[in-house]
């Protein structure tokens, strides 16, 4: 049975809109248009295959579409958290269709994301050039590059992505593949010049993975290398910036940033103790903790011997209370088994991109939190939807060959 023009046509516009999806976060414009259009589109072509009994789907397929489903209906505040949940789905189900229609053509899609960002970043380091305008603006993050993303560690989880897609779907073609590896140096800049400690934690994560698994012995050593490269950029770095990464290193319990997160920390668990099995919603952090303060302060003064923040932050900069505080041990368990199915799968399938973004996540995670936002769905869920793609089958074979 052979595809309609039809739905040949649609198929090559969910292509244009994945491709769309990632130059569009490349350049951080225009990005939830086609997120969500891309699901749309990819949800609406593997429904009709399976209305049509042209494919099958595992029951393991539907882990996290719960989880999301959990997120998105939030026993701790009914609906709080549904933009989160329609995020999460967007992102895993753009990944599924993408990867499962074009996943011959997934080496040519993964350039999309990277050379948008390389481009964005080379046109505005051209245009600070022409303008003479300084490179990194004293306003809201001095001596950190931004660009136009809400915040240095948004560009460097975007950058960071760009190069897990360009190392687990390299160009066959030599030229490509080579101006890949261009790319990847440029993006990896990109990340030094952020200056965002969670980001690095997260990238050399993934890529101590990666280098192990690709390269064994060989591959430690030239994570060696990369690491003396990063430390050589540290006294081209602004003074602020080079004291924020050594305080980091010479003496974490009195950092600055740690000292301001800590009372985040203990308000989160505090607050997951007052709702341990079902939280309390992500999005309603900020609520809670502004109310904390008001309670607490004094208490917090007393036990941590210093005075704290009087602001309400968002999220307590912590991955793992985010979700305890949020979800509960009921969204924790959900949770898990995505990301250990995920895993497993990933390792069965020899595929790793949703390996090392999961790895990144957990380890980014200590001191940020991506789960609110577009970028950190994107980044988590479109790679764990390529995964999850594999529990998806054509019925059979001259359906298949028809891809």
């Amino acid at each position: 049975m052979r595809l309609s023009f039809d739905q040949k046509k649609i198929e090559k516009i969910f292509y244009f809109s994945v491709v769309g999806l990632f130059i569009c976060f490349g350049f951080n414009f225009g990005a939830y248009f086609f997120l969500y259009s891309s699901a749309i589109l990819g949800t609406g072509l593997l429904a009709h295959h399976h209305y049509n009994k042209e494919i099958t789907i595992s029951k393991y397929f539907w882990i996290p579409v719960l989880f999301i489903f959990y997120v998105s209906i939030t026993p701790g505040e009914p609906f709080k958290d549904l933009r989160i949940g329609g995020m999460m789905a967007a992102a895993f189900a753009s990944g599924v269709a993408a990867y499962f229609f074009f996943k011959d053509r997934f080496s040519s899609l993964s350039f999309f994301l990277p050379m948008a960002l390389v481009a964005y970043f080379l046109a505005y380091g051209l245009w600070t050039l022409v303008l003479e305008q300084p490179f990194f603006p004293a306003d809201k993050y001095p001596g950190r590059l931004t660009l136009s993303f809400s915040h240095p560690n948004v560009l460097g989880e975007m950058a960071s992505l760009g190069i897990l897609l360009l190392l687990c779907f390299p160009a066959e073609h030599k030229i490509w593949r080579w101006t890949g590896y261009g790319l990847v140096a440029v993006l990896g800049f990109m990340i030094v010049l952020t200056v965002g400690r969670s980001t690095y934690l997260g990238i050399l994560a993934a890529l101590s993975l990666y280098s192990i698994l690709t390269y064994g012995r060989k591959g430690i050593a030239a994570l060696l290398v990369c690491l003396a490269l990063g430390a050589a950029s540290l006294p081209f770095m602004p003074e602020k910036e080079q004291q924020r990464l050594v305080s980091t290193i010479q003496d974490p319990l009195n950092d600055p940033n740690f000292k301001n997160r800590l009372p985040m920390w203990i308000a989160a668990i505090d607050g997951f103790k007052e709702s341990p099995l079902v939280g309390n919603s992500v999005r309603g952090f900020k609520r809670f903790h502004a109310a904390y303060i008001d309670r607490n302060s004094d208490v917090l003064r007393d036990r941590l011997g210093y005075e704290t923040e009087k602001k309400a932050y968002s999220h307590p900069h912590n991955a793992y209370l985010t979700a305890l505080h949020g979800w509960g041990l009921i969204g924790c368990g959900f949770i898990l088994a995505v990301f250990i199915h995920a895993i497993c799968l990933s390792l069965r399938n020899k595929e790793y991109l949703a390996l090392y973004a999961i790895v990144f996540m957990l380890a980014y995670g200590v001191f940020d939190v991506r789960f609110q936002s577009k970028t950190g769905d994107l980044f988590l869920f479109f790679p764990i939807g390529a995964a999850y793609a594999s529990l998806l089958t054509w019925r059979n074979n001259e359906l298949k060959a028809e891809r």
